[in-house]
């Protein structure tokens, strides 16, 4: 276990470089500082398992830093909850819902808090942390938890839909007046207004790089690709009459393609977490290499071609 742990070590400053020694002590302080909080939360936690003889509740943690996550596994949350509902056979429970941070995307974010009302996490974080340690442990804590936001606590990922519920239901966000209007000029903007056009979402290592330094994310690399791979693809599409919007935030490199119904959207003026989801919500296709964004043209019901990279390939 020891020799594990050393080799992990130094696997992790290898990628990393010295530097990252520093930031594993950082890491290590905050670790135990917030391991006396959560010891400071056991009477807390016992209150709270008091209180809830008479108030049933549940705890569920809203993953918004990962916008796939934010955008497919709350969806699922509310038609689920919806479904049941409908039937007779939804089980009484009030849940509370926190969310963590970085917020991928603040406009999705604030869609989905119209709807659920979600609390801040700085008093109940805790908590539900504590909850989710004597959880693997103890199985009557996971009672306290909602399953679809805490994957690891039920070894299941949150997005599975095992009753096509978000093609069968009516889609649960919609656009205001306003923000339909601000989409409008967007798309005249960029010259697809009432024209046919395809999101290409290319996968690569430039976003959580730099998102997230501090993180290790090299087991995440046989999920890249090449943007110039890709070319093919994107004139085989023109060729079709469609556009094509290279989605994206933080990518490596431009479209080498220059032709005026290709546009490089995370080297354009037009970048807005609005934009992020107006442009995925309203094209004709989706066309994605199996990464979280793709997520948003699911939950609004439009088409996705996804190419699904193996550990290898």
């Amino acid at each position: 276990m020891l020799k594990k742990f050393l080799h992990r070590q130094k696997e992790e400053i290898k990628i990393k470089g010295l530097k990252y020694i520093f930031i594993k002590i950082n890491r290590r302080i905050k670790n135990i500082i917030y391991s006396l909080i959560l010891i400071a939360y056991l009477p807390v936690l016992l209150i709270v398992l008091l209180m809830r003889i008479i108030y049933k509740f549940r705890i569920g943690l809203v993953n918004s830093k990962r916008i796939g996550h934010l955008a497919i596994n709350t969806t699922l949350y509310c038609l689920i909850k919806n479904y049941f509902k409908e039937r007779n056979l939804f089980k009484k429970t009030n849940d509370i819902l926190i969310y963590n941070n970085p917020i991928s995307n603040k406009y999705l974010f604030l869609k989905f808090d119209e709807i659920l009302n979600l609390f801040n996490p700085i008093l109940i974080r805790p908590l539900y942390d504590l909850i989710c340690i004597f959880a693997k442990k103890i199985k009557f804590f996971k009672k306290l938890l909602v399953p679809i936001f805490a994957p690891n606590i039920f070894k299941k990922n949150g997005a599975e839909d095992r009753h096509d519920l978000v093609m069968k239901s009516e889609t649960l966000l919609q656009f205001n007046e306003k923000d339909k209007n601000n989409g409008m000029i967007l798309l005249e903007k960029m010259g697809i207004k009432n024209k046919k056009y395809v999101c290409l979402f290319v996968r690569d290592d430039m976003y959580l790089k730099k998102r997230f330094p501090d993180e290790i994310w090299d087991y995440h690399e046989h999920r890249n690709f090449d943007i110039d791979d890709f070319n093919g693809m994107i004139k085989l599409i023109i060729d079709r009459g469609y556009y094509v919007v290279r989605m994206g935030r933080d990518v490596k490199k431009r479209v080498s393609i220059n032709n005026s119904k290709v546009i490089d959207y995370p080297f354009s003026p037009y970048i807005s977490d609005f934009a992020d989801i107006y442009l995925m919500a309203n094209c004709n296709l989706c066309v994605s290499t199996s990464t979280g964004p793709e997520c948003i043209s699911n939950i609004f019901q439009k088409k996705l071609a996804q190419i699904a990279p193996t550990v290898g390939s």
